[in-house]
């Protein structure tokens, strides 16, 4: 997919993954240990944006309602 300049400054400014839309479902909220959130997000990718190695969630708590 050719992305124009208005998708760009989406992408730039909202956010996501091009390759990823309308193919998965995010959801969720991360109300703390944000920097569990930047480690996973500084991980070294192949040129498939793939981590070189897998990077797994132990743990997660729901929060109560």
């Amino acid at each position: 997919m050719k992305l124009t300049p208005e998708m760009r400054e989406v992408y730039k400014t909202v956010g996501g993954t091009p390759h990823l839309d309308g193919q998965y479902t995010v959801f969720g909220e991360v109300v703390s240990g944000l920097e569990v959130v930047d480690a996973i997000q500084q991980v070294a990718t192949d040129e498939n944006d793939r981590p070189l190695e897998d990077v797994r969630i132990i743990r997660a708590y729901l929060k109560p309602r």
